[in-house]
């Protein structure tokens, strides 16, 4: 069963699945958003929240889910995964390759977070934070939310190019604690293309952060770095300023 919700102010559908998903559940979705698009001319986002990974009640259930699917994923505009399911997170990071909406996960404690992301005209669900009293030759940053593409071309690219028209290298402090969620697809393309712009630019690059994958990443393509490259626990933060200013 599905339940849904309309927030009129907001033109979001909630959508809150409970138990096994059956036929009849995508034939009321349906009418639902069709109702608010023929009632103001607009798509509504979609807000999804749950505990688990769908199950469907037949096969038949599963094919008026992928219906579903295929007749709005060029009409809605958002869809945002209220989760704490791995399983629905890796789901959003494939559907961004296979549907038009944009599609963002967020952890159950976001949900309000979530809501405002899926009302937004704009996709911008996280930003960088910039860490105050570092000599001029550091940039700090520090990772809110979900991280876009968008993020990266618009705030941390453009301070690092600032600063080396100042300084011919320069050290990087990045944090990701827990205020961090993800990346989207987009912005883990944009962080390996900043990282291959940059090679030559960075003395030392400090890594802070207890997220495992984040950690791992560092240390393999630590190697390729011409500068030095170390990876902090978020109980060594102080320790990692310290590194990075000297």
């Amino acid at each position: 069963m599905i339940h849904t919700h309309l927030d009129e102010e907001r033109n979001i559908i909630h959508i809150s699945p409970d138990g096994k998903l059956q036929t009849a559940d995508f034939d009321t979705l349906t009418q639902t958003i069709n109702a608010r698009i023929n009632r103001v001319d607009k798509v509504p986002a979609i807000v999804i929240e749950t505990r688990h990974r769908p199950h469907w009640e037949s096969f038949k259930a599963l094919l008026h889910h992928l219906k579903f699917i295929k007749e709005y994923h060029k009409l809605v505009p958002k869809v945002a995964i209220v989760s704490d399911s791995k399983a629905l997170s890796i789901a959003r990071s494939l559907a961004d390759h296979f549907t038009q909406a944009k599609v963002r996960y967020f952890p159950s404690d976001l949900a309000l977070q979530a809501v405002d992301w899926a009302s937004a005209s704009d996709d911008h669900p996280g930003e960088f934070q910039l860490i105050d009293q570092l000599p001029s030759n550091v940039v700090g940053v520090e990772a809110h939310g979900v991280i876009t593409a968008q993020d990266y071309d618009k705030q941390l690219i453009p301070h690092i190019q600032e600063k080396l028209k100042t300084h011919d290298h320069i050290n990087l402090l990045f944090v990701a604690g827990d205020a961090f969620r993800t990346y989207s697809a987009g912005a883990v393309w944009d962080d390996t293309r900043f990282g291959m712009m940059h090679l030559a630019d960075f003395e030392k690059i400090a890594i802070v952060s207890d997220v495992d994958w984040i950690r791992m990443g560092a240390k393999i393509f630590g190697p390729l770095m011409l500068g030095k490259l170390h990876v902090f626990a978020m109980s060594e933060l102080d320790e990692a300023k310290r590194w990075v200013k000297r």
